[in-house]
């Protein structure tokens, strides 16, 4: 929800047009359930791709170690739902409980992201 809400307002600050706020909205969510949210709120799926999975999978384990986050479940849990699958294969640095968390993390942003991206449309009138 924090996901679709700042790429929201970045975009919206940025006067993006709404097609574009279509395809920014879902990008917390792992790539392929964003572009399927994407093009079903008439945004660019292709755009919807490039999200921030790659960036979050080079600089989470910093950011993790900077706010003090050591525990597997914490580690798993913030790679699988913020950077998406590479964020998973990055959790294997760590062992096989932080994956498990990141999976599990992934699929539950995925299946709650798909119902929370139309409400977030409906309650910021975009």
């Amino acid at each position: 929800m924090v996901g679709m809400m700042s790429g929201v307002l970045f975009a919206e600050l940025a006067g993006l047009n709404r097609r574009l706020i279509m395809s920014v909205l879902p990008k917390s969510i792992t790539t392929p359930v964003a572009m399927q949210i994407a093009s079903g709120l008439g945004g660019f799926p292709s755009m919807t791709a490039v999200g921030s999975g790659i960036y979050l999978a080079i600089i989470g384990p910093s950011i993790l170690h900077r706010f003090g986050i050591h525990s597997n479940l914490g580690k798993g849990v913030a790679l699988g739902s913020a950077s998406h699958a590479l964020g998973i294969f990055k959790a294997y640095e760590f062992g096989e409980l932080n994956v498990s968390m990141g999976s599990a993390s992934m699929t539950l942003s995925a299946v709650l992201g798909s119902f929370i991206g139309p409400l977030v449309v409906v309650w910021l009138h975009i």
